[in-house]
C-alpha cells in the first residue's frame, strides 16, 4: 500500500470525490467502497464540470463508475441509451443524417437533441 500511496504522490494524484451510493461492492449483505477515481490538477482544470457517479449496479457485484466531463445526467437503470451501431454506417443517407443532426446541435440556442 505505501508503494501505491507513493505513486499517487509523485504524480499529484487526488481522489476525485463520488456521486452516488458510498458502497461500489457488494456480496450479500457485505458492502465495500472498493473503487475509486483519482485525478490531477490539469485535468480537473480540463473538465472543471466533471462528475464521478457511482451508478446502480446492475448484473455485477460491482457499481460502475461513470466518469462524467461534462455534467450530462447518466440514464437511470431501465432507461435504454443511445449506441452506435456499425450497421447505420450502411445506410445511404447515413452522412446526411448526422451532417443535419450536428449542425442542429450547434444552432445558438439550441437544446439537448432528442431522437
Amino acid at each position: 500500500m505505501q508503494a501505491f500511496h507513493d505513486a499517487l504522490s509523485d504524480c499529484v494524484l487526488a481522489d476525485m470525490g463520488y456521486e452516488g451510493d458510498t458502497f461500489t461492492w457488494q456480496r450479500g449483505r457485505v458492502r465495500k467502497c472498493l473503487d475509486r477515481g483519482v485525478a490531477n490538477g490539469s485535468w480537473n482544470q480540463l473538465f472543471p464540470s466533471f462528475r464521478l457517479i457511482n451508478a446502480e449496479m446492475t448484473k455485477s457485484d460491482h457499481r460502475p463508475i461513470v466518469v462524467d466531463t461534462e455534467g450530462v445526467d447518466v440514464p437511470h437503470v431501465g432507461e435504454r441509451k443511445k449506441q452506435f451501431e456499425a450497421r447505420w454506417l450502411s445506410e445511404a443517407t447515413v452522412n446526411e443524417i448526422v451532417r443535419t443532426a450536428w449542425e442542429r446541435a450547434n444552432l445558438p440556442g439550441a437544446g439537448p437533441m432528442l431522437m
